[in-house]
This record gives structure tokens, sequence and C-alpha cells, in this order.
């Protein structure tokens, strides 16, 4: 295990990153990157996405949800309006395409560097106590079992790698961009600002018992409740249905015997690499690597520690520069789909049948399963046979000794925790959430495996659908609503009345729309963007200078009030920018043309590898919801 192994160390800079955000900062659930143009279809109708052969199921999904809300602090109201079950969903697709590329590319992070790796980083943590013992109560805090972390740093560091040996960090923009960029980070901008509040409509009429039962009509969707499910579950103990299985020595040799063939080890091959972003960059690596090719790889290239590759797990690329002399030694470059590697080879290990005391302990236990299974091919026959007659789970549960439990009023965002409160153990929890939801009414479900060897079903014994609550139960809610969405109309239609009035032509028309209007006009001062954002709002400083000489006006605008925005002036810098300004502007060109690279990077590894997102479910079950 790779927690057994903490016991030497080396620094790591990308793991001290993974640690200390992991340890102390909350997880960013809702700041999230959009990976972008994912497509519908061949999505099961539980699962809200697949990405290649794997999916992610919507009760695993709810789970993940919750957890970011909590972390964020981001009330649900707000978060169904900002779409963030869509950018989370986004974010978790991302990292799981990722780590296919990562796969399909060859990178392989190994148990002992894992180990070491986190040992270093752990001793460097100031608090009392060995690695394991801040370990464990990391692992406490999170919620986490070691595998899951383990699996977790190994994947963040195998997507480091993939992302770093793929897109540039100094990538050069030209000067005559930067200089531009630097303009128009420079230019200033003056606006007449009008600000609409309700008390200034004219004219604006009240909402009277038909007008606001039309609204309710019109927006049903919207107060339509969650569906829940009531389900009845049994654990069947294993003792009820299987006897103890114990296989001789004899025959797990016998077997081996007539099977020596089978059990081989395959090709493999044990290689430390560095991935580059380009052919000279690998060169220059390659020429340096005499003494130690992670130190030849500097800044050049992403370093990948040493590991055991089989054969067929390489690209097809590097499966031929190793194995076309099978020779110990530097190799390369390289190119695959990532880059330029550059490789240093070990040594070869041939596939060559396993020896008996290798196999004996998986031989004894296959043979063993295969006994288990006999056992269990005849308990599910039964069990098919007790269904097949209509005997309900009570039934059922009275036949093995075990006695039902119900858990009654379940949703996609409250069944892990209704099912925990029902102290169902813990290792199914998520697995009957999932059946819960997948089942028709009435139906008994396929047998849930538990570790210790028992086996539960579940019957939904009560499907209570989204209904639209009756429009007197909640007229008052409607009736706010209607009020704040007339409100939001009315103040928009004034607003779109004094454009009306303003001739494009001539831009002094627009102050005498205003006055006309029985309102002001507020000049602001000459503003740099972010002076505009600073003084102005966000909103409004953005739409300020997404302004131009011919679409001077537009407006922003909630339920409580519109804000008119007109393009005044334009005062345009002449500002040449100096060392520091280029070299600023150079690292953020820089970011921005990466930023560039690794969306599309992102989009030909989703389309290799396929990726399906089921929007209309997420839809249904995360911002519909009220």
């Amino acid at each position: 295990m790779v927690m057994q192994r903490l016991n030497t160390g080396t620094t790591g800079k990308i793991f001290k990153m993974i640690l200390l955000a992991v340890l102390f900062a909350a997880v960013a659930g809702l700041v999230l990157t959009d990976v972008g143009g994912f497509f519908r279809g061949g999505v099961g109708r539980q699962d809200v996405a697949r990405i290649g052969s794997k999916s992610i199921g919507l009760n695993g999904f709810a789970q993940s949800y919750q957890r970011a809300l909590q972390q964020s602090g981001m009330a649900p109201e707000d978060a169904r309006r900002a779409g963030a079950p869509f950018m989370l969903l986004q974010q978790e697709v991302g990292r799981e395409v990722l780590l296919q590329a990562a796969h399909k590319a060859g990178v392989r992070i190994s148990d002992e560097y894992i180990a070491t790796e986190l040992k270093t980083q752990l001793e460097q943590v100031k608090q009392p106590g060995t690695a394991q013992e801040k370990l464990d109560m990391l692992l406490q805090q999170r919620g986490m079992s070691q595998k899951m972390f383990v699996d977790l740093v190994r994947g963040d560091y195998a997507i480091n790698i993939l992302n770093n040996a793929s897109v540039g960090a100094e990538l050069n923009a030209p000067v005559a961009l930067m200089t531009a960029l630097h303009a128009a980070d420079k230019q200033k901008r003056v606006a007449h600002v009008v600000t609409i509040t309700p008390d200034k409509i004219k004219g604006a009429q009240g909402l009277d018992d038909k007008a606001v039962k039309a609204f309710f009509d019109e927006n049903k969707d919207h107060y339509k409740t969650i569906e829940t499910r009531d389900i009845a579950l049994a654990v069947l103990p294993k003792n009820t249905f299987a006897q103890d299985v114990t296989i001789a020595d004899s025959d797990v040799k016998a077997y081996y015997d007539e099977h020596q063939k089978e059990f081989m080890n395959a090709d493999r091959v044990r290689l430390e690499q560095v991935i580059a972003k380009n052919e000279e960059d690998a060169e220059m690596i390659a020429d340096n690597a005499k003494t130690s090719l992670k130190s030849a790889a500097d800044k050049k290239g992403q370093y990948v520690p040493t590991d055991w590759y089989t054969k067929n797990t390489l690209p097809a690329e590097l499966q031929k520069a190793i194995y076309a002399n099978k020779k110990a030694g530097l190799i390369g470059p390289v190119q695959t789909s990532i880059g330029w590697h550059v490789l240093n080879i070990e040594r070869f290990e041939d596939g060559k049948p396993k020896s008996f005391s290798e196999v004996k302990e998986t031989l004894a236990r296959q043979l063993k399963d295969e006994k288990l299974d006999e056992q269990m091919a005849q308990f599910s026959d039964q069990l098919d046979g007790l269904i097949s007659s209509g005997q309900n789970l009570a039934a059922i549960a009275e036949e093995y000794k075990a006695r039902p439990v119900r858990v009654n009023d379940l949703n996609m965002t409250n069944a892990a925790d209704k099912i925990k409160a029902a102290k169902i153990p813990e290792e199914i929890v998520k697995r009957v959430a999932e059946s819960a939801f997948a089942l028709e009414d009435d139906e008994i479900s396929p047998l849930i495996d538990m570790p210790n060897g028992d086996y539960a079903l579940i019957q939904v014994e009560k499907i209570n659908a989204a209904t639209v609550p009756a429009f007197e139960k909640i007229k008052d809610r409607v009736t706010a609503d209607a009020r704040k969405s007339n409100q939001e109309k009315s103040l928009i239609a004034y607003a779109e009345k004094i454009i009306g009035e303003y001739d494009t032509r001539k831009p002094d028309t627009f102050l005498k729309a205003v006055q006309k209007n029985g309102l002001n006009a507020e000049t602001t001062s000459a503003l740099t963007q972010s002076q505009a954002e600073s003084t102005l709002g966000a909103g409004m400083g953005n739409l300020l200078f997404s302004l131009t000489p011919s679409n001077r006006l537009s407006f922003t605008n909630s339920p409580d009030k519109v804000n008119l925005v007109f393009l005044k002036e334009i005062a345009s810098s002449d500002d040449k920018p100096s060392d520091t300004d280029l070299s600023e502007l150079k690292k953020k060109t820089g970011e921005m043309l990466s930023a560039e690279i690794h969306q599309q990077f992102m989009q030909a590894w989703q389309d290799d590898i396929g990726v399906a997102i089921n929007n209309d479910l997420v839809k249904k079950q995360f911002v519909d919801v009220q």
C-alpha cells in the first residue's frame, strides 16, 4: 500500500501545491473551467454524463453538488441562477477527460513516488505528529479514505504532467498586439448613466387576481414539487444462502498444471521520461541528460518519475521506439500526441510463465469464487422464482430471515442522508440511492452486494410524482413572483421607450429623451475599464466598454431597477508602453494564448475519448427544483 511506504521522501513542487490546497483551501467547487463543446446522447437514464467508458451517476453527482454548495457557502437558489450545477458537471467531466487522456498518453505515477512525495510534504506541515498521523487527521477532516486521497493526488499529478507537457507557458505575442492591448487598457470613457426605479414608472398598473392566475398558468413548471419515493430495503445475510468453501492445495496445483500457459507475466519496461513541448527543447534535454534526466528537464520539459509500463499500455510511437532495439539507456526525442518524449530505459522484463508460488493464492481464491458463484447462481434462481411468483420484499425478507427497513420521502438531494439515517450500511448507501431512482413503482432491484458477503434488495413501494400545487395554496407566493416579474417588465418597457426616442444619428437626442421622460442622467468622469467596474459595478463597467460609436446605448436590468448606459466620449491613449508594461503584457498575452491552446487541446481529447452530457436530467433535478 502507498501509505505503508511513508518512510522515505524527496521534495516535489506539485505535491506541495496539491497537498496544501487540500489541507488549507476550501474546495472551489463553483470556480470552474468551461471545457465546452459537449454533445448529447448515449447517456444512461440515471447518469448525468458519460466520458469514454465511464459514467457519472445522478446520485453521486448530487452528493458532489451538495458538498460544493456547503464548501462555497452559496445559497441553493443563487447557485441555480448562476448555472452552478452545469459548471460543476463541466469541472468533473473535464477532470475525467484529462485523467483518461493522461492514461492513453502513457503517463503513469508509481505508488513509491506518491508515497515519498506525500511524506516529504506532510513533514513540512507545522503541527505535531508523524507524517502518518498528520495524514490520518487530514483524511478524517476531509471524510476521505486513504485510497480516495491517493487517487486524488495521483490524478492531479498526472493531469499536471499532461497540461505542462502540452501547453506552453512562455508563448510570445507580437509587439503590435501588446501595444494595442496597452492602449485599450489605458483608454478612458465617459458615460451618461440613467437609473430607472419603480417609483419613476408612470402609469404602472397593479395586478388583479386574473393577472396573477394567468402568470401562474404560464409558469407552472416553476412551482412543481420534487418527485419523492418510498422504499423498503432488506439485507439478506450470507449464511442463509451460502456455505463456506475450502479449496485443497492439491486441487489448486492440479488446476495450475493444466492451465500453466494462461499464467504469463506481460512484457514490461522500467523507465523515466521527460515530455517537452517541442523538438528543440527535447533535443536539448537529451544532450544534457548524461547524469540525470530529471535535472536535464529543468524548465524545458515535464518530468515523469520512474515506473514500470507494460508494452500494450504505451502509445504506439513509444512502443515502436522502445522495443526497436530493446536496449537500456537514453532514447528520443520521440513525438506522441502530447509532445516530445526523452526516455531513460532502466531495464526490460520479458513475459514468462509465473511460478506456482506466485499464483497459488490467486488461484485458490479463483477456485473458491467459482464454488461460491455456483451457490450464488442457485440463490439467484431461487430469488428470481420468488419475485416472478409475485412475492413482495417483505415476503422475500421473511424467507431469508431478514427484516425490511423503510425509508420514505427520498428525493435526489436528500437520498444519501436519509438512507444513512436509517442505519443502512455506509458502503451501499450510494448504490441504494441510485437504485431507488432507477426502479419503477413496486419493482424490486437486482441484488446489491456488500463487502461482508451479504446482499441487499430494495423495492420502490410508492412514487410520489412531481406535481404542481393548487393555485390557491401558493397564491401569495405566486402573487409576489408575478408582481416582481411585472415590475421588471415595466422597467424594461420604460427603458425601451426612451431608447426608441433616441436618434442614433444624433447623440444629443439621448439627453433630450431622458429629460422628456422626467429622468436625470449622471455623467461620469473619464474612467478606465477597471475604474468603471469599480465605480459603476462590474455589469455596467463591462457594458460601457462593450459600446462603440455606432452602438452607444444599452442597459442592464434587475427586478428592482434598470440602468441605461450611454457612451458619451472615448478618450484614446497614446501612452507608449514602458519596458515594464511590455513585460507584464508579454506575461498576460502568453497566458491568454496558453489558455486558447489548452481549450483546443481539451476539445481534441474530448472528441477522441467521447463525451456525452444529459443536460435535460441536470436541468430537471438541479435547476428546475423549487
